[in-house]
């Protein structure tokens, strides 16, 4: 399982210069023969706690728009689209 988590940090001037964290999720993946069971559940709560306690507004996550179950499952957490990433082969 591969999980990464950032907390980045935005520039002067943003929402009138305070300092905003936004931390996102990056990559969790359960092995399926282990999903079903909740991991994917905790370890998404414990980020959510580690964010709340490093003061961040907000967490996001990333999926690609053909994961329907991940999307699925973030859904069920309460998690809502945010924005939309477009991409065209060249």
């Amino acid at each position: 399982m591969s999980t990464e988590a950032t907390i980045r940090r935005a520039g002067p001037g943003d929402y009138e210069g305070a300092v905003r964290l936004m931390d996102a999720l990056s990559m969790p993946c359960i092995d399926p023969a282990w999903r079903g069971r909740g991991i994917g559940r905790q370890l998404t709560r414990a980020f959510e706690s580690w964010a709340i306690g490093a003061g961040a507004p907000w967490v996001e996550v990333n999926v690609y728009a053909v994961n329907d179950e991940a999307r699925r499952f973030y859904e069920s957490l309460g998690y809502l689209p945010f924005s939309a990433k477009l991409h065209k082969p060249v």
